[in-house]
């Protein structure tokens, strides 16, 4: 009965566990997610408040805050987030089709942006802090899955590497 129990304790405790590796996996992109946040939420107060000060101020804000956070989260999660062997890590996120996938996750992240931004500040007449902090949270959920499932594979490699091996 020890066995069977220290055999199944030892299935949960195991770095091999795929589930693990994605929580693990997610976590890192939550702390990349929370810099760019800081980023983003930063980079919109300051261009909202002190220099796109018009009516279309705020989507301007918008727009450069979001440009902001996707570079530091674009760099953090190809460098951190998504691990791949040394290998690979070296070569990946470096060429067109890698860099096309992270540019088309990004645009349908800012489009994301910019509609829910025009829908809480001008129609709903919500706070744009407020609605950024919500529309932001939707946009991470986006941005991990999009790149996890377009651009990057269960092994933190992209996919043109996989598919590279494949065609061999």
């Amino acid at each position: 009965m020890e066995a069977i129990l220290a055999e199944r304790k030892s299935d949960y405790i195991s770095c091999d566990c795929k589930q693990y590796k994605n929580w693990q996996e997610l976590l890192r992109y939550g702390l990349a997610g929370g810099l760019s946040f800081v980023v983003d939420f930063g980079l919109l107060y300051v261009l909202r408040e002190y220099i796109c000060t018009g009516y279309a101020g705020v989507y301007w804000a918008a727009f450069g805050g979001f440009l902001g956070g996707l570079a530091i989260n674009t760099f953090l999660s190809v460098r951190y987030v998504f691990r791949a062997p040394a290998v690979v890590a070296d070569r990946r996120g470096r060429n067109v089709r890698d860099v096309a996938g992270i540019g088309l996750v990004g645009v349908a992240g800012l489009m994301l942006t910019e509609v829910s931004m025009y829908a809480g500040v001008d129609l709903l007449q919500v706070n744009y802090l407020l609605v950024k902090l919500v529309v932001t949270s939707i946009v991470f959920l986006w941005n991990y899955l999009g790149r996890k499932l377009l651009v990057f594979t269960a092994d933190g490699s992209t996919r043109v590497k996989v598919e590279e091996e494949a065609a061999r």
